[in-house]
């Protein structure tokens, strides 16, 4: 009888269930980096879908704006903007200097849709001869999603940086454009109303022949289109 080799009967099935073993462990391990990877999409996407509410500063035309804008994909509730270093260059009303005497650090904003942008007039601000250790404000700015969830980050804001930036780096783009478009239309038309008018200006007088009733220059002395000779009493058309 044939002794069957050690190798068949031991070797071979020691390495299957050590491959099969470490298979198992791959896959278990791909699988929870798997889980691992999707948990952090759903959360970015859960992110990417939440109120982002932010504020800032800027001088379109020498006077002081701020601005509260939601950058993201909901809506944002109970914006609230706290003054934590305040600056008093700033005159908001007659015997009131401070951000924190303007309106939307007063009042706040109770509902703030995906995409606003509201600019609030702030006045003149006077800080020329403002040191620079006295040019930068703190603001905490909490707001609540849809569900309630409370958001807060704190933001410092230094004014020193806009002393030398130009007007033009705040311009709307988008109302550039639509200046340039009805710019364009005016043009349009006012070429159109000039062609009418010179059109009209240099259109020949007419007449009418009391014979066939067609239309004649008003000099013609005979019809060019019955041959019949004109009489000063026919009658002209513009």
């Amino acid at each position: 009888m044939q002794q069957i080799s050690p190798w068949v009967t031991t070797y071979i099935p020691l390495l299957s269930t050590l491959v099969v073993a470490a298979a198992t462990v791959v896959l278990v391990w791909l699988t929870s980096h798997y889980v691992r990877l999707t948990a952090r999409m759903v959360e970015e996407t859960q992110k990417s879908r939440e109120p982002a509410v932010t504020i800032d500063f800027e001088i379109p035309d020498h006077s002081l704006r701020l601005v509260v804008e939601n950058h993201g994909f909901s809506p944002a509730r109970n914006v609230r903007i706290a003054v934590l270093k305040d600056v008093q260059w700033l005159q908001i009303s007659k015997g009131k200097s401070g951000l924190g005497h303007c309106s939307p650090v007063r009042e706040g904003v109770s509902y703030l849709t995906p995409s606003r942008k509201l600019k609030y007039y702030l006045g003149f601000p006077k800080w020329n001869d403002t040191p620079d250790d006295q040019m930068e404000a703190s603001f905490r700015v909490t707001y609540e999603n849809e569900a309630g969830k409370l958001y807060e980050h704190n933001v410092t804001f230094d004014f020193g940086q806009m002393r030398e930036v130009l007007l033009e780096s705040f311009k709307d783009s988008n109302l550039a454009v639509a200046e340039a478009i009805r710019e364009s239309e005016r043009s349009r038309q006012s070429n159109e109303q000039r062609r009418q008018m010179f059109s009209h200006l240099g259109k020949p007088k007419t007449k009418k022949c009391p014979m066939c009733a067609e239309t004649i220059p008003e000099e013609a002395r005979k019809c060019s289109h019955c041959q019949e000779i004109q009489e000063t009493l026919c009658a002209t058309t513009d």
